[in-house]
């Protein structure tokens, strides 16, 4: 009997320099192993170094550090105007006209200036309008941190500058501080003294209050982000520091051009997450969700994904398999028996009538299911890689079927 031949992949195989272009460029942790000039993959130490990461690419974390990445500052203003719109949803059938909208948000600010009560942030004697200013200076110094990465120094003269998981992490703790306080204020006396007001329960005393403080966060970004920049540049010029090159993203009046506020999105998530019961929570899209969804043309979130982690898994067999020889079937029990790979699988291993699989009825389907998709690619001759060629048919297949909806 022949010995079977070894599984490889070859270098130039046009998936990698998708992963490469479409993954590694846009997730620090992956961008950190270029050496050299050449790219992620090629790291000897890939494998196990990507293991380790504290996001791997398309996992179903709300704030997917691939995903966030993938923002640009008009997809943040897309998602913005999307929560918006769920928050009114939720208040909708309360204001029906702009008319009895404004004379409903006059009187919850008369009602925030006069109605006095214990502070929820400091103890003190307050009223709505101070508790909400305080919370909204909270809320812009939770950019300070990722602002100063834009600042020109000598250190960092990155264009493509990306938010990392430690920084993104202390941003969310920052965010859910600041809504759990909005909801300890959407149940303050102020939002019960009006008569019509004291019968909505508390998600939509939350909806309106959060509709009130977001306009008012979103209204006063562009003051704050200003000033921030030109107090750096106040600073540079009373210490007569001169730097002389300009990355890109600095205007001549010394502000950033483009500025990708994070942070905005996940104000606008952690929002919509107090809305509802827990088992509601899913119908709205995260930050994650909506932006592989409006890449791709309206197609599901979680197919996009799905194709994404194999581009991952791709390079990651070539790096693995690129000093062994060994079989497809025998590559693929590398990755089969690690859960790291299959982010899906908590609902995948849920099979009829509430039965979960055994480990090995899981690694079988796993395997059954790799083995598969390897054969695929070997016998793939296309101009592009097996799984970029999937990645843009099914983008291609969603714009048209988003054309012929007329969306």
């Amino acid at each position: 009997m022949a010995p079977r031949e070894s599984f490889k992949i070859d270098k130039n195989d046009p998936d990698l320099q998708t992963f490469e272009l479409y993954i590694a460029e846009l997730h620090p942790e992956f961008r950190a192993l270029r050496q050299n000039g050449q790219p992620s993959y090629e790291h000897p130490d890939f494998c196990e170094k990507t293991l380790e990461f504290s996001c791997l690419p398309a996992s179903d974390d709300p704030y997917d550090l691939l995903a966030i990445n993938l923002f640009d500052k008009s997809d943040i203003e897309k998602y913005i105007s999307y929560v918006f719109d769920r928050l009114r949803e939720k208040i909708s059938k309360l204001i029906s006209n702009d008319k009895l909208k404004f004379r409903t948000f006059s009187r919850i600010e008369k009602e925030l200036v006069n109605v006095k009560y214990n502070s929820v942030i400091d103890n003190a004697i307050t009223n709505g309008i101070q508790e909400l200013d305080n919370v909204l200076k909270y809320s812009y110094s939770i950019l300070d941190p990722w602002l100063s990465e834009y600042l020109p120094t000598i250190i960092n003269i990155d264009k493509n500058i990306l938010i990392n998981n430690e920084l993104l992490n202390e941003i969310v703790i920052k965010t859910k501080e600041v809504v759990t306080v909005l909801k300890e204020l959407s149940q303050a006396p102020f939002m019960r003294q009006d008569v019509e007001m004291s019968l909505w329960n508390k998600d939509k005393c939350f909806a309106f209050l959060s509709t009130l403080f977001l306009t008012e966060y979103v209204g006063g970004l562009e003051d704050y982000v200003n000033e921030y920049f030109q107090s750096y540049e106040d600073y540079k010029a009373s210490k007569k520091i001169n730097i002389i090159y300009d990355r890109g993203y600095l205007a001549d009046s010394g502000m950033p051009r483009w500025i990708k506020l994070y942070a905005v999105l996940i104000l606008c998530y952690e929002l919509l997450n107090v809305l509802g019961d827990d088992s509601k929570v899913d119908k709205y899209q995260s930050p994650s969700k909506f932006i592989y969804i409006y890449r791709h043309g309206g197609s599901a979130g979680d197919d996009f994904n799905i194709t994404y982690r194999w581009l991952f898994i791709k390079a990651w067999l070539y790096s693995y398999l690129k000093n062994k020889d060994m079989s497809a079937s025998k590559a693929s029990l590398a990755i089969v028996k690690d859960d790291r790979f299959y982010y899906l699988d908590n609902e995948l291993r849920i099979v009829k009538d509430g039965y979960k699989e055994t480990d090995e009825e899981c690694f079988s389907r796993r395997k059954n299911t790799l083995t598969k998709e390897l054969s695929k690619w070997n016998k793939h001759t296309g101009e592009f890689g097996y799984v970029s060629q999937m990645l843009f048919k099914k983008s291609m297949n969603s714009y048209e079927k988003q054309k012929k909806k007329g969306l």
